[in-house]
């Protein structure tokens, strides 16, 4: 069965089920989804950065898996995404990124927020100690064996030929076409759930109404979610919707 991991944190928890309701609904096999969150305290970006590295480990370093962040919806078939990662390659994922983030182009680097991993390659991927000389970006002078963390997370240290390019279609930022496999609402401050004038807001709630439907979620975690602050009070009106 194909192992897929979400790192997420408690305020994406919505947007982790909507993610998950997205990748049963388009594989085309079994699939084993676990959200996971991340206890270590991170020097930099979201609270769960670090999971992305633990999924060796998380499958005893066995057969292939696939890592997302919480802020995604698949609109493709994951198993035909695992089929991407050859060997003697480790590491599939995107380098040139098609979309925006915060406005912006995004620039070509090994975006690691939608990853397939041959677990059985990655046997030095140790949680306990591989995050222990990670530093914050504004750490000015590094001590040996410190990497900042910008750098880590794009993986500076990984032999370059461990890592095979994907169809960057697995990790659209911020846009929607036909050949879209993946949509990535990535710029944190301004997702589709937050602001109900977002591009994207009307296709976000459909998956939220369909997640819904589905039995995923329950209506009672929209509404938690919106007493929290983590969903715009505007979606409440799909509790209306979903039947």
């Amino acid at each position: 069965m194909l192992q897929i991991i979400i790192g997420t944190q408690r305020n994406q928890f919505l947007a982790e089920r909507v993610l998950e309701y997205s990748i049963r609904k388009n594989a085309s096999g079994p699939v084993d989804v676990r959200a996971v969150h991340q206890d270590r305290a991170s020097p930099g970006g979201t609270k769960f950065g670090f999971v992305r590295f633990m999924i060796p480990s998380l499958c005893d370093f066995r057969g292939k898996a696939i890592y997302f962040d919480a802020d995604q919806v698949v609109l493709g078939d994951v198993h035909e995404l695992a089929g991407q990662l050859h060997a003697p390659h480790a590491v599939g994922l995107v380098r040139k990124i098609e979309g925006t983030f915060g406005g912006e182009p995004v620039a070509e680097r090994n975006e690691t927020s939608v990853m397939v991993l041959d677990c059985g390659r990655l046997l030095d991927w140790d949680p306990a100690t591989m995050f222990d000389h990670v530093v914050p970006n504004a750490t000015k002078k590094l001590a040996p064996g410190e990497m900042r963390y910008r750098d880590f997370m794009r993986l500076a240290w990984l032999d370059p030929t461990a890592i095979e390019e994907i169809p960057a279609r697995w990790n659209h930022y911020n846009v929607v076409r036909e050949d879209t496999s993946l949509v990535h609402f990535s710029h944190v401050r301004d997702q589709p759930w937050k602001k109900p004038r977002h591009a994207f807001s009307p296709f976000w709630k459909e998956w939220l109404r369909e997640t819904i439907a589905s039995g995923t979620l329950r209506k009672s975690d929209v509404l938690k979610a919106i007493a929290r602050g983590h969903l715009h009070p505007s979606f409440l009106g799909v509790l209306r919707q979903a039947r």
